[in-house]
């Protein structure tokens, strides 16, 4: 079983490694969640529980690796209340600020719950066509 990385905007960015594939060294930051057979790990940095996302799970391009789209959206989130980001829409900019990576995104989606963000999709299968969402980060809809 390999590392798996899953990045959520909702301020969760976590790295799951099977306990037996865990080095002395990488045992700091083990979170109190998991089962016995897995150990969660912060992929880059400790969680900051003030920060929370957009509602959006992201993930590379099939066809280039350099671009990121949205993979699924948490029901009832910012994203998918707007009506609409699709499962798809390639994420070129946040707030003005191009999309260069996966590792980038999430300092960039994640701010203080009720911030605002503007968000600058392609939708699927049109490039030539961007559009801007300005989402509320960490609302949910009623």
């Amino acid at each position: 079983m390999g590392n798996e990385v899953s990045s959520c905007c909702q301020g969760r960015s976590v790295t799951k490694v099977a306990s037996n594939e865990r080095s002395a060294s990488s045992t700091r930051g083990i979170a109190a969640r998991g089962n016995a057979a897995t150990a969660v790990y912060p992929a880059q940095r400790p969680p900051r529980d003030d920060r929370v996302g957009i509602g959006a799970y992201f993930m590379r391009c099939p066809n280039d690796s350099t671009k990121v789209e949205v993979r699924s959206m948490l029901s009832g989130g910012p994203s998918d209340a707007s009506g609409l980001i699709h499962p798809g829409d390639r994420l070129v900019m946040v707030d003005g600020h191009a999309v260069e990576s996966m590792a980038g995104l999430v300092d960039q989606l994640l701010g203080p719950e009720g911030s605002k963000v503007v968000c600058t999709f392609h939708k699927k299968g049109e490039a030539h066509k961007p559009f801007d969402v300005e989402l509320m980060r960490g609302t949910r809809a009623a």
